[in-house]
């Protein structure tokens, strides 16, 4: 059954959001899903509305929990918004971005990172993963992610920050980031700086 077909099955979807969904049923599902969610692009009018419909029934981290279960494109949609998530948990106090302002961002990285400050920089990097994920241009997304944990990893040896919490966020960030590679490697995802032309 194709992606289309799953998500039109609305015995399928109805059970879902029912919670009475097998296992099978409901990693069929996510994999459906994930070939149109999230999506900016007008595919057609009527996979749009099923889309909106599918999610209007979950929050955002519903998607995201569900998601995370299947290697390949869903758990690398996830993790992309956990990124997003993270990042926008910061703030001027925060440690991370006291070691952010002694790092040198990567000339690649200067198309982005337009900042007045080290947050604002971040939150620069926010709006355009966001804007890439939306529009599903997956090797833009991915290696822009890629160069923020590349970039938050390198805060994590700043002077600031007690050494646990310095270890314990790269740990994390050490081990989203293993992640993010894998299952863009299985989703057939190959990263590039560059957007594609419209």
């Amino acid at each position: 059954m194709s992606a289309r077909d799953t998500i039109f099955d609305t015995d399928l979807t109805e059970r879902f959001l029912d919670a009475k969904a097998t296992p099978e049923e409901q990693e069929r599902l996510a994999r459906a899903f994930a070939e149109y969610y999230p999506n900016e692009q007008d595919i057609s009018a009527e996979i749009d509305a099923r889309i909106e419909y599918i999610a209007g029934q979950l929050n955002p981290q519903a998607i995201r929990v569900w998601f995370r279960r299947y290697p390949g494109l869903p758990r690398f949609i996830a993790i992309l918004f956990d990124l997003i998530d993270l990042m926008g948990m910061f703030d001027e106090k925060d440690w991370i971005i006291d070691n952010l302002r002694s790092i040198e961002v990567p000339e690649q990285l200067y198309p982005v990172w337009r900042k007045k400050t080290e947050l604002a920089g971040l939150k620069l990097m926010i709006v355009s993963l966001s804007g890439a994920m939306n529009y599903r241009e997956f090797p833009y997304a991915g290696w822009l992610a890629d160069e923020i944990h590349q970039l938050l990893l390198q805060a994590c040896d700043g002077p600031r920050g007690s050494r646990r919490r310095r270890n314990g966020f790269r740990d994390d960030l050490t081990n989203s980031l293993a992640l993010l590679r894998e299952n863009a490697t299985l989703a057939g995802i190959t990263f590039s700086p560059d957007l594609p032309d419209d």
